[in-house]
C-alpha cells in the first residue's frame, strides 16, 4: 500500500512540475545580427520554393493525397489572387493544408482574405502554422519586398494545373 501511495505522490508531483507542452508550435524567435533587406528580397523574389500571394478564399475541400509514401486528408483550398510575388501570375491559386486538430494546419475560412505563403513539398504547395505571416510580418514585408503584381489578364478563372491528390 505504501509502493502504491508513492508512486501515485510521485506521478502527482511530476503532473504539478511539468511544463505545458504545444502540439503545434513553431520556433519563431528573434533574429540577431543586421537585417539585409537586398538578402531578404531576393530570396522572397527568387529563392523561395513556392508560391506567395495574397488573395480570398473562394473554397475549401478535403481531398487525400499522396505524398512521403502514404495517402493522407488535407485540405485543398482555392484562392482568388489579388497580388502575388512568386508563382505564375494566374488568377487562381490552389494551396494544401494539413486537417485536424493537431496536425498544425491552418484554418482557412471561404470569403476571408489571406497573405500565403506556400513551400512546395513534394510539389505541392503547402502551408502550416509555421508558414503563416503575421499582420506585422506583412507590412515588413511589403515594405522590404513591394507591392507585388496583380495577376495575369486574358488568363482563364479555371485552376492551376492539378496536383498529385488521389
Amino acid at each position: 500500500m505504501k509502493k502504491l501511495f508513492l508512486i501515485g505522490l510521485f506521478n502527482l508531483l511530476l503532473m504539478l512540475s511539468g511544463h505545458v507542452a504545444y502540439a503545434c508550435t513553431c520556433g519563431k524567435g528573434k533574429v540577431e545580427g543586421a537585417f539585409n533587406a537586398k538578402s531578404y528580397k531576393k530570396f522572397w523574389l527568387e529563392e523561395f520554393p513556392g508560391l506567395v500571394f495574397s488573395g480570398q478564399v473562394i473554397k475549401t475541400e478535403k481531398v487525400k493525397v499522396n505524398e512521403f509514401g502514404g495517402t493522407w486528408e488535407m485540405w485543398k483550398v482555392t484562392f482568388r489572387v489579388e497580388r502575388y510575388w512568386r508563382g505564375d501570375g494566374h488568377p487562381i491559386a490552389v494551396i494544401y493544408t494539413n486537417t485536424g486538430c493537431c496536425s498544425c494546419g491552418i484554418d482557412y475560412e471561404e470569403g476571408k482574405k489571406y497573405f500565403v505563403s506556400a513551400q512546395l513539398l513534394q510539389g505541392l504547395p503547402q502551408t502550416d502554422i509555421c508558414t503563416a505571416f503575421t499582420k506585422d510580418d506583412v507590412k515588413e514585408f511589403m515594405k522590404v519586398v513591394g507591392g507585388g503584381q496583380a495577376p495575369k489578364s486574358g488568363v482563364s478563372d479555371s485552376p492551376m494545373p492539378k496536383h498529385n491528390k488521389k
